[in-house]
């Protein structure tokens, strides 16, 4: 259970909330065996979708009759809502407001059935986009490319690559320095550089990543400011 105040009545109410255990399967097997999981994702997030809705966004009558047979319980099919990594034109990667009919040939109607994105680097996908049926290959991501697995202290301040809840958030990646956490009373406090900033430059030298962040500020001598 989550525990959380209410605004209005100032009193605490408690919201009992749970993930179904066949969506954690096929990690825990793996664990299990151990093997250490290397997963993929699809770079996006979802809405799903009701078939009145799909009507209007382009999906034929054949295949919402698909839709019933496939799930009798919910009538659904799942839409793009939002991009998490970088939002470039690539015609082969989802885009936002794209309507998923099936992945690898199998149609999906349950959050389940978007699992077989685990183990693949790429995905066969009929889809609707601007009220046209097509199908893509679409590529997964390695999930560890996104897990924040190096930081680093600076003048009091947290340094890593952006996680996922970062690229979630923005449509742009500034650079690869961004600052996560600061110390009060530091040199990073004192100057303003706050949590959620990326750093783009050092002494005018581009910064995109962290090597090359290092590699300008210890150029800088002890005791001094630039």
């Amino acid at each position: 259970p989550t525990r959380r105040s209410s605004d209005l009545t100032n009193k605490d109410s408690d919201y009992h909330l749970g993930m179904a255990t066949p969506t954690l399967l096929p990690v825990i097997k793996q664990i299990q065996a151990g093997v250490t999981p290397a997963l993929r994702m699809l770079s996006v997030e979802f809405n799903a979708i009701q078939m009145s809705q799909a009507r209007i966004m382009g999906v034929s009558e054949s295949w919402i009759k698909s839709v019933a047979a496939a799930n009798s319980a919910h009538h659904q099919l799942f839409m793009v809502r939002k991009r998490t990594f970088e939002r470039d034109e690539d015609a082969h990667a989802l885009q936002e407001g794209d309507v998923v009919l099936t992945l690898n040939g199998n149609i999906v109607t349950r959050v389940s059935e978007l699992d077989v994105m685990y183990d693949n680097e790429v995905l066969d996908a009929v889809i609707v986009r601007d009220c046209v049926e097509m199908r893509i290959s679409v590529p997964t991501v390695a999930s560890h490319d996104v897990e924040t697995d190096r930081a680093v202290s600076f003048c009091g301040a947290i340094l890593h690559r952006p996680h996922l809840a970062v690229r979630q958030q923005i449509s742009k990646l500034h650079s690869e320095v961004y600052v996560s956490a600061r110390t009060r009373g530091s040199p990073a406090y004192q100057y303003g550089l706050a949590p959620t900033n990326f750093i783009t430059a050092v002494n005018g030298v581009a910064t995109p990543d962290l090597e090359a962040f290092i590699r300008e500020v210890v150029r800088i001598p002890d005791n001094t400011c630039e």
